[in-house]
């Protein structure tokens, strides 16, 4: 590997002079893993760098001392801080590996990589996790994703239209909501129902709360928009957010997810957020096969391909995500 290794400069502003690392080993991200790791050699030393979700790379990092633990509280204020601006933000941290270390991982790796094994990949990612471990906080990143121009007006005419809008992404709760209100998901004069919750038993509260306060009937399926359009005339416009960890409890079971779907009925938009791609498809499936409208599924990265093939009609947005969506759409955009 060390042969066939690339390079990587940068320019440090700080001194002035340009770094090179090789590069030895990747550990790609997926939306499981939801997070990527290199390991370099710069200077003659071996590091890991890993970057990802909070909640993924914050229980790796070591927090021993009592002033870790202030920092720890400090980052995790800052982050939700991020957050509720709406921007998208990411952990780093790394730690140093002996030579020894790093030909031990090298040897597991490339026998893994030239095995048979039918679950090779399952032995890749054990391989990767018990190394993306006791890792070092280097900082956080914060980014604003900008809405293309005319995305909030056109979204708020899909909605008036009594197209049903739901956004399904893996961004944290507090992001969503941000984006959402900001590409008019989420207006002034809607009331916002966070159906996420810690355990199923407050989910189910939270869910016979919303179907007692909006007179949801159970027992009769709306099948038909233009209906539940005139019933609802005059009441209060609702937007839901529900989290990826609460909706594995709204889909479990039959009666939890039609009662889950026909409270979402009832919403002019529903944001799930921390979903994973099996997510996004099932609940594009629960749409399906609770009427008889037509379902359309909007994405533009690799993590929306099941949503995009679940769906009816499957759109994908050709951009700087790359082209598995695209190519597994009906029709694409640019």
């Amino acid at each position: 590997m060390d042969k066939s290794a690339s390079k990587m400069v940068v320019d440090n502003e700080i001194t002035g002079v340009p770094e090179t690392y090789d590069i030895l080993a990747e550990f790609p991200f997926d939306s499981t893993r939801k997070r990527m790791s290199l390991i370099v050699r710069y200077n003659g030393q071996y590091i890991l760098m890993s970057k990802g979700a909070d909640s993924i790379i914050l229980p790796r990092i070591m927090f021993k001392s009592e002033a870790d633990q202030v920092e720890r509280v400090q980052i995790m204020k800052d982050l939700l801080s991020f957050a509720k601006e709406g921007l998208r933000t990411l952990v780093v941290g790394q730690k140093f590996l002996t030579e020894s270390q790093y030909h031990a991982f090298e040897n597991e790796y490339q026998k893994l990589k030239t095995s048979t094994f039918a679950d090779k990949e399952k032995k890749l990612n054990a391989l990767y996790n018990r190394y993306e471990q006791d890792l070092v906080y280097c900082g956080s990143t914060a980014i604003e994703d900008k809405l293309q121009y005319g995305v909030p007006e056109t979204i708020a005419k899909l909605i008036e239209a009594n197209i049903k809008v739901w956004v399904l992404t893996g961004d944290k709760q507090e992001t969503a909501i941000e984006i959402g209100k900001s590409c008019k998901l989420v207006q002034e004069d809607m009331t916002l129902i966070i159906l996420s919750s810690a355990t199923e038993e407050e989910f189910r509260d939270k869910l016979l709360d919303c179907i007692r306060d909006w007179n949801v009937n159970l027992g009769k399926k709306t099948t038909d928009l233009d209906q539940l359009r005139a019933d609802q005339a005059g009441k209060p416009r609702i937007s839901i957010v529900i989290d990826g960890p609460t909706l594995t409890y709204a889909l479990q079971d039959e009666h939890a997810s039609n009662a889950f779907f026909q409270v979402g009925l009832l919403a002019s938009s529903v944001i799930c957020c921390r979903v994973s791609p099996k997510q996004k498809a099932d609940v594009v499936g629960l749409a399906k096969k609770n009427g008889k409208w037509i379902t359309v599924s909007i994405g533009d990265g690799a993590n929306d391909v099941p949503m995009i093939m679940e769906a009816h009609i499957g759109v994908g947005v050709r951009g700087k995500e790359g082209t598995q969506a695209v190519r597994s759409a009906d029709y694409a955009v640019s």
